[in-house]
Parts: C-alpha cells; structure tokens; sequence
C-alpha cells in the first residue's frame, strides 16, 4: 500500500509489547486516547458500530490509519481487529530471513474458489481504470476480482461488515489527501507502488 504521513516518533510492536501495553481493550476504554498513546489497538470481534465510531472519530481529527480484520485460527480462537496509526511497525513475527515483519492477513477462510492475485498494481491499473471507484456498488466486484480496490467517500461499514461475515480477511488505510479515500487489499495483492515499512 501507499506509504501514509508519518507525524510521530516511531513505535514498534515489540516496544509494546515490553512494555505491556497490547492487552485487548475492555468496555469503557478510551480507545481513541489509547490508539493515539500507542499507535496501535486491538479489539475481539468482526467489525462494527464501536470500530466504526472510533475511525470516524479519527477522520474527524485528520487522523490516517490501518485497519486489519482477521479471522480465528488455532493460535487466535476470536475474529479481532487490529487498527493502527502511520508511525506504528509491526514487527512481532520473526521471519525465515531473519528480519521482522508483521501478522499477515490469509485467504478467505472458507476459500470460495482460488483467490491469486498474481498481477501486480502497475499492471492491473493499466488495464482496469476502476481500481480506485466512487461506486459503491462496485466494491466487492472490483476487490474480489483484483484484489484491490480504493474508494473515496464515507467509511463503507457494512461492505466491510460483508467480506468479513464471509471469511476474507483485509486490510486497509485511509489517506486525507485531496479529501479522504480508502485503499483494500486482500491477501496476496502485489503492491508494486512504494511500499510501506
């Protein structure tokens, strides 16, 4: 995905993590003071109303972000959100280089039918001018197709709400330039643009 204004000191997942602060939040919780402390949060469940007001809240504020939506697995028994700021890196997983990286997010869980996304952004663009769409309609088409797709417009909650009540994992960010537009991408998606750390 395209790399977000970074505005604040760099924060890992690992500086957190020491310092006990990546427990999942509780009722009550302050999320937004808490997310903008931290640079990161997490929370049980699919997406919904309360997730859905924090990232209002955010925008309402100028604030980019990153959402994840993951499913259950043997190391993971709930569904969890996972919503982060641009000076936030995600370093939990050790990779087999050696370096760090963050949790990745898998196939659609059930897998419908075989989800690969071979062709790179540069090349899929080129060809459909509806990657980036104001349609909302158009969303789950456009993604499930190419595994990308960038809207302008509100935060689109029950399409979110959708994809994950039918297994797919995601992940997207939001970007205040020229107004607000949201990039989704789902596992496999080669993003050929400058990357992010």
């Amino acid at each position: 995905m395209k790399r977000q204004a970074v505005k604040e000191p760099i924060i890992r997942y690992t500086e957190l993590e020491r310092k006990g602060l990546v427990e999942k939040l509780h009722p009550g919780d302050d999320v937004l003071r808490l997310l903008q402390q931290r640079g990161f949060i997490y929370v049980e469940g699919k997406i919904s109303a309360p997730q859905f007001v924090l990232l209002k809240a955010l925008e309402a504020n100028g604030i980019e972000y990153q959402l994840k939506s993951f499913g259950f697995d043997d190391g993971h028994p709930n569904p969890e959100i996972e919503i982060s700021l641009p000076h936030f890196i995600d370093d939990r997983v050790l990779l087999p280089d050696g370096t760090r990286g963050g949790r990745e997010i898998r196939m659609p869980q059930p897998t419908y039918r075989t989800f690969i996304y071979d062709t790179p952004y540069s090349v899929v663009k080129k060809r459909n001018a509806f990657l980036h769409t104001d349609e909302r309609g158009a969303l789950t088409q456009v993604l499930t197709t190419c595994g990308f797709v960038a809207y302008r417009g509100s935060v689109p909650l029950s399409f979110l709400q959708r994809l994950t009540r039918n297994g797919f994992e995601l992940a997207m960010r939001s970007y205040h330039e020229d107004g607000i537009e949201y990039e989704i991408q789902l596992h496999g998606f080669i993003d050929d643009r400058e990357q992010a750390d």
